[in-house]
């Protein structure tokens, strides 16, 4: 560890000493302030968190669930649709640093706001179960734009829940949903985005004796093979602040895309106006421009590719101003024999909508000296990023983070120093097993990491 990357010796002394966790520097500057444990309870289930934003107009966190209410939640009751308004008090002090007394609901529950989303088939097919909330940003002051991947389970499960229905014609949308969870709108994207595709899955439930919840699906696609991936449909969107304008993300590479051996496939960005469709119940968006995002490869001394399977994401990201923004890779390494994640981590990159990389189709494209070395061939514009942390560099004080999903990612108040407060937010899952809490991860990032080199 450099020491460039050390705050004064007196400060990192304080933050030890008023956080949860020891506050650790990495090699860059980025100090890991510590974490907050939001509890769950059936009457106030914080579970299946897919994405946070932090609300400066009111000075609140947002925390959204990707419950669709249509599976089952640990509690044995179907999770709705809903977000959570956690005043930021609630989590840190004024100076932004996480609060370590007690568990979340034990400590102040009774202030947190649960918000569902209710279903409105006036605007959109939207029954509870189709309603699948990935990520948001906000949409004016008064409503937020919401990420429904369209994956959800369709509710004949409520007859026979061993028996679902994923999904057939699978859709990324996205809602208008007011602060008040009324659904107001719902917008598509063109037909090349959607995959019409369906798949059938019949688990026997366990108590059918001699069967042991033997599991049989089938699944179907579209011959052309366009569209979103099941799962992996555009679960995320940021307004890009000053602009009318939002980008889309898809999860992982669309069905176009195709692997070239150079990399893992790279996502899509699709940057559209909200300036008309905000004032529809129902529209199309179009993009006005797509680019390609390459997710960055996982080292090769940290899997066995003859035993191990890699599954990488991006699963969140945040507008810092009008032409960057943060986006989480996630990456889980598992046994192929397993479905269980043996070892994960995430990574923050800083991306920069100006002054992309171009094409890179074939061997007839010269690559410039900045040209990722691992880069697949993109028939897009390929974004530039640079990483900003890596959660490896926090493990030894923080080792949960081998283990944790991380779903979101935002910005926080602003310090009285040089600084942001970057915050992370994990998923723990929603069912069986016994889901974790929910971690709320806080970081201090220098003002000048915030700038491309």
């Amino acid at each position: 560890m450099s020491s460039k990357g050390l705050w004064p010796l007196s400060l990192f002394f304080t933050y030890a000493l008023l956080s949860s966790e020891a506050a650790i520097a990495s090699q860059n500057g980025v100090m890991l302030l510590g974490s907050k444990k939001l509890d769950y309870s059936e009457d106030q289930p914080i579970l299946g968190i897919s994405s946070i934003r932090y609300d400066k107009a009111y000075n609140q966190f947002i925390l959204l669930s990707d419950d669709t209410g249509a599976i089952p939640n640990y509690y044995n009751k179907n999770g709705l649709p809903r977000y959570y308004l956690i005043p930021e008090e609630t989590l840190i002090t004024r100076k932004g640093i996480p609060k370590s007394k007690g568990t979340f609901l034990q400590e102040s529950g009774r202030r947190v706001r649960e918000v569902v989303i209710e279903p409105n088939d006036s605007v959109f097919w939207t029954t509870h179960g189709h309603i699948d909330t990935e990520g948001f940003d906000f949409l004016g002051d008064s409503a937020f734009l919401v990420a429904s991947e369209q994956n959800a389970t369709f509710l004949f499960n409520l007859v026979c829940p061993w028996i679902r229905f994923p999904g057939w014609n699978i859709h990324s949308s996205l809602l208008k949903v007011g602060r008040d969870g009324s659904l107001l709108g719902a917008y598509q994207y063109p037909r090349e985005f959607s995959n019409i595709g369906w798949r059938f899955d019949w688990k026997i439930p366990h108590w059918v004796p001699g069967i042991y919840d033997t599991q049989f699906n089938w699944h179907s696609e579209d011959p052309n093979k366009k569209g979103v991936k099941r799962n992996r449909g555009f679960e995320t969107v940021i307004h890009l602040p000053g602009t009318p304008d939002y980008l889309a993300i898809s999860e992982q590479g669309i069905l176009q895309d195709k692997q070239h051996h150079k990399g893992p496939v790279p996502g899509r960005v699709l940057r559209f106006s909200m300036a008309e469709a905000v004032h529809q119940v129902s529209a199309s968006v179009k993009p006005d421009i797509q680019y390609h995002y390459q997710p960055t490869s996982v080292p090769a001394e940290l899997y066995n590719p003859e035993v191990d399977v890699i599954v990488q994401s991006i699963s969140d990201a945040q507008a810092v101003n009008n032409h960057q923004f943060l986006v989480i890779e996630k990456n889980f390494i598992r046994k192929a024999d397993r479905k269980t994640v043996n070892y994960t981590y995430t990574e923050v990159y800083l991306v920069d909508l100006d002054n992309p990389l171009p094409p890179t189709q074939g061997n007839k494209c010269t690559c410039p000296e900045e040209q990722p070395k691992e880069t697949a061939n993109t028939s897009l514009p390929l974004l530039r990023k640079k990483l900003l942390l890596s959660t490896r560099d926090f493990e030894k004080t923080f080792p949960d983070f081998k283990r944790i999903n991380i779903e979101g990612v935002t910005i926080g108040p602003h310090g009285t120093d040089d600084s942001r407060l970057l915050v992370l937010v994990g998923d723990n899952g929603a069912n069986f097993p016994k889901p974790r809490s929910t971690d709320v991860i806080f970081f201090r990032v220098p003002e000048k990491l915030f700038k491309m080199q």
